[in-house]
């Protein structure tokens, strides 16, 4: 009894976690994947237009969406809220399948509680519990999908559940096809007769595909257009199509970028080591945990090749890494002092990154500070594609009428397009003031001289003071730049300012970028 106090006390933890501020950046509200899928719900009316025409991910969590809010029309802040809110729920689901899983494989009570308790403080799952997109969901469903896997016994029934399930994960993004793998192995490795497993594996390919096609039908409907997002999506990820947003995995090595940049931001370093330990035992009893190693295995190979390597396309399997550290934990032949102390040791990161939601989005507090501190009618040099640009346009700036001219300059085709050289060199004579909302392009282009040489000598000139221009202010939550980019760009950028402290002409500006190269 006890115990099942303490998985409760654990749940509502996670849940305070999850939900606390769920409406955190509003009403700008910061990510690109969930403000399209916001966009493509209030386009939704039942029952003359249930086709979204928005396929990166499927349907059924934007029905979802749709119908939690109970009204003909839906407007974008309230498809933003409901699509976090069964975000959040779904992430606080994982935690009871994750508990139920380490139950299994350590046969004590005891340490399934660790792995829920570190499952809840997951900075990952916290963050991706504050998006309204499809990781949480897909996590949970993973998890749920891997824990009736490894207690298939041949069961009909179950090979139901597991196909239906599957095909809800398919219905929430197509790239979840590789779920049905779990259950189809686990069919494959117990010993049962060759005709029932035939019978099962056609139960779970005929009722994930029939799932999936009712929660998500206009895969079907409108195959058409599905299949060219479907080809735009594939080409951005395998790196075939190169687009802007994707230059930092330019000569990325896979599997290394994944525990250098993704995993110690995403998990905590405490439970990137405990947890990767964990693996390594498990490794030694492949035999015996054969379907836990096999599906940490059959996701994360082949996501971490590819060329897009998003700290989103690791999700599913974080909550992995922390019953691998539960099983570490769990063999460590220590007094209870040090087993603490090495708990708390992997909740701390989570705590830390908590504090995010605990306070005002970076972008409102630094344009409360530009409207406080920029004269009106100032001249504005800053960077393309963060979203919205800053100063966010409220009712205080209103209010105050500063009639900034924010200049949102495309530094991404600065070394591709002659003429934004001139317009640069324009800007940079005429700036007051120089933003740099985000470590998108200077993070991006720096590391490649050869490549970038206009843009990167032009970051190099102006960090280091040599462009003219002084830092006046700096903002941020975390230090955590060197994660990689969107695990910090959509809810805690790091906030650059520069204040001209010296008049030079476009003359002077074009021997430092150009002659000097």
């Amino acid at each position: 009894m006890k115990l099942k106090i303490i998985l409760l006390a654990i749940i509502l933890i996670a849940g305070f976690l999850r939900f606390y501020n769920l409406n955190f950046g509003s009403p700008y509200f910061f990510n690109p994947d969930e403000r399209n899928m916001a966009i493509a719900i209030t386009k939704l009316s039942f029952p003359k237009s249930m086709n979204p025409h928005f396929f990166a991910y499927g349907q059924l969590p934007l029905y979802l969406a749709y119908y939690s809010e109970r009204a003909a029309t839906v407007s974008f802040s309230q498809a933003i809220f409901w699509l976090r809110f069964w975000s959040a729920v779904a992430s606080v689901l994982t935690i009871f399948v994750v508990y139920k899983i380490t139950k299994i494989i350590t046969q004590r009570e005891k340490y399934a509680l660790i792995s829920a308790l570190l499952t809840s403080f997951t900075p990952g799952l916290i963050q991706s519990a504050h998006f309204g997109t499809t990781e949480s969901l897909l996590t949970f469903l993973f998890m749920l999908i891997i824990y009736l896997s490894l207690t298939l016994q041949g069961q009909t029934f179950r090979a139901i559940i597991l196909g239906s399930l599957t095909g809800i994960a398919i219905a929430t993004k197509v790239s979840a096809l590789i779920f049905i793998a779990v259950p189809v192995i686990s069919v494959l490795v117990h010993k049962i007769k060759t005709v029932k497993k035939v019978i099962l594996l056609l139960i779970l390919i005929i009722f994930s595909s029939v799932t999936s096609a009712l929660l998500s039908p206009y895969n079907l409907l409108d195959f058409k257009e599905f299949k060219g997002s479907m080809n735009y999506e594939s080409s951005v990820a395998t790196g075939k199509f190169r687009v802007f947003y994707t230059r930092q995995f330019e000569n990325t090595i896979p599997v290394l970028f994944q525990f250098e940049k993704v995993f110690p931001y995403a998990l905590g370093t405490p439970i990137l080591i405990f947890g990767s330990i964990g693996f390594l035992i498990l490794c030694l009893k492949f035999k015996t945990y054969f379907i836990l190693f096999f599906s940490f295995l059959i996701y994360f190979i082949p996501n971490s090749f590819l060329y897009a390597k998003w700290t989103r396309f690791m999700t599913p399997v974080i909550p992995l890494f922390a019953i691998f550290a539960a099983y570490f934990i769990f063999r460590l032949k220590l007094n209870k002092l040090i087993i603490y102390l090495i708990i708390i040791s992997t909740i701390i990161p989570g705590i830390y990154f908590f504090s995010i939601y605990t306070k005002p989005d970076i972008r409102v507090v630094a344009s409360e500070w530009i409207y406080n501190n920029i004269p009106e009618g100032s001249y504005i040099l800053s960077e393309t594609a963060n979203v919205i640009d800053i100063p966010l346009q409220n009712q205080k700036s209103k209010i105050k009428n500063q009639n900034y001219t924010v200049i949102s300059f495309n530094f991404y085709e600065l070394d591709n397009e002659p003429s934004l050289v001139n317009q640069l060199l324009n800007h940079l004579e005429k700036a007051d003031y120089i933003f740099i909302p985000s470590r998108r392009i200077f993070a991006n282009h720096r590391q490649y001289p050869d490549k970038y040489p206009i843009t990167s000598k032009y970051y190099e000139l102006l960090f280091s003071g040599k462009l003219g221009f002084e830092k006046t202010s700096e903002f941020y939550v975390l230090n955590d730049e060197t994660a990689e980019e969107t695990f910090s760009v959509f809810d805690h950028p790091k906030i650059r300012i520069y204040k001209k402290s010296e008049q030079l002409t476009s003359s002077d500006y074009f021997e430092m970028l150009i002659n000097d190269e």
